[in-house]
């Protein structure tokens, strides 16, 4: 079966950066992508290549917030 992509870690690095640690298919560029509230427009962070190993890793810059959700998305 399909591997999904799964956040595993969420370290805040600063008020404004964060660092996620996240398993996703081999082979596939990952996008980080955030939302300060889960009814609005995701944006586009950064993009990730996926190695081997299936794990990978982004520090994300994100404007401050109460809240910021992160999600992953890739093509399928």
């Amino acid at each position: 079966s399909a591997l999904g992509s799964r956040i595993n870690s969420l370290e805040l690095l600063s008020p404004v950066q964060s660092k996620l640690k996240f398993d996703a298919p081999a082979g596939r560029t990952v996008t980080v992508q955030t939302s300060t509230n889960l009814n609005s427009t995701w944006t586009d962070r950064t993009s990730v290549s996926v190695g081997l190993s299936n794990a990978a890793e982004a520090t994300v810059s994100v404007p401050t917030s109460d809240k910021t959700f992160f999600r992953l998305v890739h093509p399928n």
